[in-house]
């Protein structure tokens, strides 16, 4: 049977059945290996934002990028992706030079020499550096407004959120209304609403008499109610901006404005 005999234990070991029970044990880790491999890219395939539609083989600079369409993900200009291959692990960072969404099929990134990666490899934001997914990101912007556009609110708008190819949801508000040292005669109402809904009746959100008589510094906290016949617009307001505006000009030669707008992005 292929034995050898042990003249210290007395024992005889045979290499046949000492090999099979090797092998049984090898195909066992592999086996281990291949269910911890599986769950891993099941895993994957559930935390990517995409996958390469196409290899990516090239030894010079590449500066876009195939990919599967990437349904409600959103990836924005300046987010740090990685490329993760299915085969080995290997992965490389990379970086979005513009904003991508929905059907989107390649991705712009900054210029790069690339290593191989086949097709199918994933994409992942880079946990590090992430921008979470402007589908459900809650961003905001900080708006310095002078006396002299404070002044002139009634006549020129003031952007607080740049127009965008989504539509623009307003979640809340903030005014700080600074160095009041001159006194707010006017009785001015003040409108947030949608660059196109330039009307006092298509407003988001509204102070009656804003600041009137103010002296000292302020804080307000504007509440989105909307029109009270409750239709803002009859269309949607898909890349337009998102203003402020008064009814009337303020008279104040002191008062300057902080507005802080917390805001998702809806796209179609």
């Amino acid at each position: 049977m292929g034995g050898q005999v042990n003249f210290h234990g007395g024992k005889i070991i045979k290499k046949t059945q000492k090999s099979v029970f090797g092998s049984q044990a090898l195909t066992f880790q592999q086996h281990q290996m291949n269910v911890v491999r599986g769950g891993l890219f099941n895993q994957q395939d559930r935390t990517c934002i995409t996958t390469l539609s196409a290899d990516l083989a090239s030894a010079s600079a590449v500066t876009t990028i195939a990919i599967n369409a990437i349904g409600d993900d959103i990836i924005k200009e300046g987010d740090k992706l990685v490329i993760v291959s299915r085969v080995n692990n290997n992965y490389v960072e990379v970086t979005a030079t513009a904003s991508v969404a929905g059907a989107a099929v390649a991705i712009p990134i900054t210029s790069k020499v690339l290593p191989p990666f086949p097709s199918g490899a994933f994409i992942f934001f880079d946990k590090r550096t992430e921008n979470t997914m402007l589908s459900r990101a809650l961003y905001y912007t900080e708006t310095t407004v002078s006396n002299a556009e404070y002044q002139a609110l009634g006549t020129t708008e003031i952007t607080l959120v740049p127009a965008t190819d989504g539509l623009i949801l307003p979640v809340a508000i903030y005014i700080q209304a600074i160095d009041g040292s001159n006194r707010e005669t006017t009785n001015s109402d003040l409108y947030f609403m949608y660059e196109n809904g330039l009307v006092a009746s298509k407003y988001l959100a509204y102070f009656s008499r804003f600041n009137s008589g103010g002296r000292d510094d302020g804080f307000w906290v504007a509440q989105l109610t909307g029109h009270t016949n409750n239709q803002i617009m009859n269309s949607i307001p898909t890349a337009e901006s998102f203003v402020m505006k008064a009814t009337v000009d303020f008279t104040s030669t002191s008062f300057s404005l902080v507005v802080t707008t917390q805001y998702q992005i809806i796209h179609p």
